[in-house]
């Protein structure tokens, strides 16, 4: 079921969503940034509490977001994940980074390492790391010069992108819920090192066993640039060896093939490429052929798509 949120007033919006643009603020001169003034950044903090679900139902929601990244040093690269409705952008940073393979830079406070924390609060984010959001309102329709626009990061990161002064979100105040209310729903995540990463919404989903919420972040499709192993060992990386739900195995197995069941029972997308559902009816036996089809370009419309 994707997920589409009617009008909605939430009594509990919190009040520091959005940063103010401060008075000596002037919109920035390039081109990528000129839309992101403070009057657009007020229609997307409208949107985001009076258009969406409570938190508590999207905490049992999972997002399939399909991550596509590119570079100045990089080709185009696929990653499809699987996170929980109520994710922040600050921690979907981190899981998009490490699916990526990018290794985290070392700061003031000494942290360094080869993976980025997967405590969805703590740790630290790629240099530069912010998120480009634009959306549709109908309320907003008769009026089509009206911008709903905003960026998503901490100060230095939107100051030094956007201009010293602009309106902002922090990325721990903003969840995947809030921004992605529709298939197809965008946001482009820009950091330093000329990367740039387009994150669309496949769906959203109520699902058991291996695709409960508790089991996220996880990466369920990618290009052939992640190898099989390397592949396992992200979604490892990201549950942080959370044990599995029990899965009823031939007893003929073994070690190392229920090993694999269980790998790509966490591999099993949601959706394919045009928004239908994949079944647990579909069989995880089939498991590359679910690959294929959730690998392929998105498309608007549901129905088949033979590649």
């Amino acid at each position: 079921m994707v997920v589409t949120v009617g009008v909605i007033t939430y009594p509990d919006a919190d009040p520091k969503v959005l940063t103010d643009a401060l008075e000596s603020y002037s919109p920035s001169t390039k081109e990528e940034y000129a839309d992101f003034t403070q009057d657009a950044a007020l229609l997307l903090k409208d949107f985001i509490y009076n258009s969406r679900f409570p938190e508590s139902t999207c905490k049992k929601r999972c997002w399939q977001l399909r991550c596509i990244g590119e570079s100045d040093l990089e080709d185009e690269r696929l990653r499809i994940l699987i996170v929980n409705g109520a994710t922040s952008i600050f921690a979907l940073t981190k899981y998009i980074a490490e699916s990526f393979g990018w290794t985290p830079i070392t700061t003031s406070k000494g942290y360094t390492g080869q993976h980025y924390q997967a405590q969805p609060s703590k740790g630290v984010l790629p240099a530069g790391s912010h998120c480009l959001v634009n959306r549709f309102d109908e309320r907003y329709s008769a009026e089509p010069n009206t911008k709903m626009t905003g960026i998503v990061g901490s100060q230095n990161a939107v100051f030094k992108a956007a201009g010293k002064g602009a309106p902002f979100f922090p990325e721990k105040r903003v969840k995947v819920f809030q921004l992605f209310t529709t298939r197809g729903d965008t946001m482009i995540y820009r950091s330093d090192r000329g990367r740039k990463v387009t994150v669309r919404l496949d769906g959203a989903t109520y699902r058991d066993g291996a695709d409960n919420p508790r089991y996220t972040p996880r990466c369920v499709g990618a290009d052939s640039s992640l190898p099989n192993d390397r592949w396992t060992n992200l979604n490892a990386t990201y549950l942080q060896n959370l044990p599995g739900e029990p899965m009823l195995m031939s007893s003929s197995l073994t070690e190392e093939q229920q090993d694999e069941v269980v790998a790509n029972a966490y591999k099993g997308p949601l959706f394919d490429n045009r928004g239908n559902t994949l079944d647990r009816s579909y069989g995880f036996e089939k498991i590359a052929e679910m690959h294929r089809v959730v690998a392929l370009p998105f498309r608007e419309e549901p129905g088949n798509d033979s590649g």
